[in-house]
């Protein structure tokens, strides 16, 4: 499923689609609002222009104020602090819990 126009007429110019990361190039004829399937989470960002961006949440994704002409519109996943941290505890419990295999089974 793609971008839904919800007034105005946009025309997309080039889209990418990465983990964390979805990239639109734009035309629109006057200003509009588009839906963007993305699932709402508060570590989304949005930069129209390489400038920071507001949206608002929707059942169906992200809805977007957009200003008429051509534009880049960039939604990237920003890691919270503690969600950073909560990845690191992690992989070091495993690296201890396989360190501790290895020793071990190393002494049996």
């Amino acid at each position: 499923e793609g971008i839904t126009t919800v007034d105005g007429k946009v025309t997309v110019v080039n889209q990418s689609i990465r983990a964390g990361e979805y990239m639109i190039n734009y035309i629109a004829d006057s200003a509009s609002k588009i839906i963007v399937p993305i699932a709402y989470f508060p570590a989304w960002r949005v930069k129209l222009d390489g400038k920071s961006y507001s949206y608002q949440q929707e059942n169906n994704g992200l809805l977007v104020d957009l200003p008429n002409g051509s534009h880049s519109l960039d939604f990237y996943f920003k890691e919270t602090g503690v969600e950073f941290l909560s990845d690191i505890l992690s992989l070091s419990g495993i690296f201890v819990l396989v360190i501790g295999i290895i020793l071990k089974k190393k002494a049996l």
